[in-house]
């Protein structure tokens, strides 16, 4: 079917969290921006944001301190140039949202609150209304964004194509919402739409954020990059009955203790730094301590941290709590690892430009090697506001394209979508990615599970090439093998990636791995990392 365009913007933000609004906010007010959300504009995972924003500002700390302890967490696979951007240019990026505006977290004295969190070498943490960072930045940047004039967002609609000419060029997006399809071209896009790790059947992400647009990227000659790695945060409050939720690493960075089903500080067996270890050894740990003691039981134990300081710098995780009737000032936290953020996304420069021309990506969507194999706390909100302030100025750089070309976009609608039988399909999916793809990972599990997914690439590429639109349970299924195909080549265990057939880290594979359907076939391209 041929779909006429119905409008045109200078440019199209997909994505309502931080690095998509904070975008917005640095872009040219000459500029026309409509931001588009494919649920409510609050769905974003910014919301769930619990930690803070790691800054090197004390006398005592450091960018090139805050550099090495993030090259450390992430496995020494980081894009350096990136690590050194995001700790040089933080402090420039916090100094300007208080110019604004924002408030961070202070002692009586003016100073600020910093926290200390898992692998960090200095209190460097900063906070917004205790614990609720996430809400307090994310209402902030709604309301500095929707007081500018040219700016405008459309909710409940979905990205189900990026729109290239007959020379794949980028011209437009092709949306679907409750009135049917629309074509709206643009000068620009910027895809800000969260990562993937609900492809798992445990996650920490908004029920609506399942990386559609990776798998929409890709199918348009996108590269993607690094989709083996994965964080699974190993403090996700899990009780049956209700949706998990993050128990931030800063509760244990202020003394909050695990404890297996017989109530033991296991942590002693597996690493020096205890519960300050890694996200990926602190999960790894309670994933093998399940197989020991043969059920997935444990705890946190806040009570070491006190009563006063938990009510004081925890709120919105005591209220959570308690409405799963859990009081943590007396009680134990039930606790399981779950998939929290995902490393690698759409590969960008350090400006957040794609291998596609005027198309840019930032936040966890996206992935400029900035966390290498495993992110460290407390650097995923920084990372979108250093590299949405680039973006914007990027763009802002940019002579816009001669324009507008209205045009149409060429594509074919599949049958209507059965939404159960996709629900069933997505829950399927995410069972088997949990079960293949999980904490810790072997050739057996994921040769056979490979078999399956090539089936479904194959016939999820053939339907793409023909610009059939692809159903939420096949971006699924792309992403799921991509996945599976990174981490089957990637035979070291590293940061996030861990393989009991391969436990140690080799310098064979001091690369990231690049993916890209280009002429109806899949290219892998490995690219230099690290020192």
């Amino acid at each position: 079917m041929k779909i006429q365009a119905s409008s045109h913007y200078d440019v199209i933000i997909i994505g309502t969290g931080i690095a998509g609004l904070h975008t917005a906010l640095n872009l040219d007010p000459r500029l026309n921006v409509l931001t588009i959300t494919k649920s409510k504009f609050e769905n974003c995972n910014t919301l769930r944001a619990e930690g803070g924003m790691a800054c090197p500002i004390l006398p005592d700390d450091s960018p090139d301190l805050h550099t090495q302890d993030t090259l450390r967490a992430g496995g020494d696979l980081n894009n350096i140039q990136a690590v050194n951007i995001l700790t040089n240019e933080v402090v420039d990026r916090i100094i300007d949202l208080e110019k604004i505006g924002f408030e961070f977290d202070r002692n009586l004295d003016g100073s600020l609150i910093l926290g200390l969190e898992g692998f960090h070498s200095r209190r460097r943490i900063l906070h917004s209304y205790s614990d609720r960072i996430g809400v307090s930045i994310f209402n902030f940047l709604s309301r500095k964004s929707m007081e500018k004039e040219n700016f405008q967002f459309i909710e409940d609609t979905n990205l189900k194509q990026i729109v290239l000419d007959g020379n794949d060029q980028y011209q437009g997006v092709l949306l679907q919402n409750s009135d049917g399809y629309s074509f709206i071209t643009s000068s620009f896009l910027v895809l800000a739409s969260g990562g993937f790790s609900n492809i798992f059947a445990r996650s920490t992400s908004d029920s609506t954020i399942f990386g559609d647009a990776l798998a929409i990227g890709f199918t348009a000659g996108l590269a993607l990059e690094d989709m083996e790695f994965i964080q699974f945060h190993p403090t996700t409050f899990i009780k049956e009955g209700y949706e998990p939720f993050l128990l931030s690493e800063a509760l244990r960075g202020e003394g909050a203790i695990l404890l297996n089903k017989n109530l033991e500080r296991f942590m002693t067996r597996y690493h020096p730094d205890l519960e300050l270890a890694s996200r990926d050894i602190v999960s790894r740990s309670i994933f093998l301590e399940s197989k020991i003691q043969g059920d997935e039981t444990f705890f946190l134990d806040l009570k070491p941290i006190g009563t006063e300081k938990i009510l004081h710098l925890f709120p919105g995780i005591v209220e959570n709590c308690k409405l799963r009737g859990i009081d943590v000032t007396k009680d134990l936290a039930p606790i399981f690892p779950a998939a929290h953020y995902t490393m690698g996304g759409i590969k960008t420069d350090l400006f957040g430009k794609t291998n596609m021309e005027n198309v840019f990506a930032v936040g966890e969507v996206a992935c400029n090697g900035v966390h290498g194999a495993n992110r460290l706390a407390s650097n995923s909100l920084i990372e979108a506001l250093v590299f949405s302030k680039r973006v914007a100025d990027s763009i802002n750089a940019t002579k816009k394209p001669n324009g507008p070309h209205l045009g149409s976009a060429e594509t074919q609608e599949t049958v209507p979508d059965d939404f159960i039988e996709i629900r069933e399909q997505i829950k399927e999916i995410r069972q088997l990615n949990w079960l293949h793809l999980g904490i810790i990972r072997t050739n057996k599990m994921m040769s056979e599970y490979l078999k399956k997914l090539e089936q479904k690439f194959t016939t999820i590429t053939e339907k793409a090439d023909s610009k059939i639109i692809l159903k939420s349970n096949e971006s699924l299924w792309l992403l799921s093998y991509l996945v599976c195909l990174s981490s089957l080549n990637r035979k070291e265990s590293r940061g996030a990636h861990y393989r009991e057939d391969f436990p140690q880290k080799n310098p064979d594979f001091q690369y990231s791995q690049i993916l890209q359907w280009r002429s109806n076939r899949l290219e892998i391209t490995n690219e230099k990392r690290g020192q």
